[in-house]
């Protein structure tokens, strides 16, 4: 697969529908509350703060799955204002994995499992 600006284009083609999964409340609505549906708050939170990317710390991810510093600003953003929702609700827990996914990435430190570069050889 060939997309100008990444290596990992696979990868991206998860961050894109997480973000603009995240904008829509009626996808959300028809998506994440159908118990026969795969995705949810869960699945997106994933690819945008584990699998994917790292939505606390997306600067690494340039080049990666994000193509410019404007997509890399607004991730930071994101990461941003989820992290103050988890803290708002008392969710999020210091020190560990993914805000409010305590263990997600398997080290605790909010670094992503698979990181940039990861399954290439």
């Amino acid at each position: 697969m060939i997309d100008h600006g990444v290596a990992l284009p696979s990868y991206r083609l998860h961050v894109v529908p997480a973000v603009v999964a995240l904008a829509s409340p009626a996808w959300q609505r028809d998506v994440w509350l159908d118990p026969d549906q795969h995705e949810d708050l869960d699945h997106i939170v994933h690819a945008l703060f584990d699998d994917f990317c790292n939505a606390d710390d997306p600067q690494p991810w340039l080049g990666q799955s994000l193509r410019t510093e404007q997509e890399v600003e607004l991730m930071a953003r994101l990461g941003t204002a989820y992290g103050a929702v988890q803290d708002a609700v008392g969710r999020r827990r210091p020190g560990r994995g993914i805000p409010g996914r305590a263990g997600v990435g398997g080290r605790g430190d909010g670094s992503s499992r698979l990181g940039p570069g990861a399954g290439r050889e």
